[in-house]
């Protein structure tokens, strides 16, 4: 069961949706360092999914469509407004000015997350298949299944992070800066359309 879930874990995290993309964006526009504070920031969105889980309301997600729909298109606006702001003129970036709060990679990666239908759709349509109710402890099952898919997890998103963030030497020059901040415009939007669709 254990083998099933991790190949089911891997498939998932290796299908396009808005935390890859948003992760490989962010890299290869703001560097290395950026996409490491997103992926912490995306892994506590996780885990905040997989204490749901494990406290069992997962299944008010599940039972409640409307509330998996408002998810959607809270994550659609919320990737349209990152799309807004890499579409706006270039603020200061580096890391002695970096965002804070709100505003920086850690949170903006959470929020990401957290407002990822598929992320919530994994731990309270997926996740509980591989639970086995005679075994008991429901809770620190789920617990066990969201850690081993918070590893598979974060392991992918740090190869797209270090993967992406090598064409940021590439990308920061100031005359690539305006197209830089389209194509991340934009590929934002496609994300938020892709994730719109039912």
């Amino acid at each position: 069961m254990l083998v099933e879930f991790l190949i089911t874990a891997l498939l998932i995290e290796l299908t396009p949706g808005p935390n890859m993309a948003y992760l490989a964006l962010l890299s290869a526009n703001q560097g290395r360092l950026a996409g490491l504070r997103a992926v912490a920031g995306v892994t506590a969105g996780l885990g905040f999914y997989a204490l749901l889980a494990a406290a069992g309301l997962g299944t008010v997600v599940r039972d409640t469509p409307q509330l998996l729909a408002l998810l959607r298109a809270a994550g659609v606006v919320y990737l349209l407004y990152l799309a807004f702001e890499a579409w706006a003129p270039q603020r200061e970036n580096s890391p002695a000015r970096s965002p804070t709060g709100w505003q920086s990679p850690f949170w903006r990666g959470f929020l990401t997350n957290v407002l990822n239908a598929k992320a919530a759709i994994f731990y309270t349509l997926l996740l509980p298949r591989f639970i086995d109710p005679g075994a008991g402890q429901i809770g620190a099952q789920a617990l066990g299944l969201g850690a081993v898919h918070l590893t598979v997890a974060s392991l992918v998103h740090l190869s797209i992070v270090l993967g992406a963030s090598r064409a940021h030497a590439v990308v920061a020059g100031a005359q690539h800066q305006p197209f830089v901040r389209a194509g991340f415009a934009l590929a934002l939007v496609a994300t938020a359309l892709w994730l719109a669709l039912p």
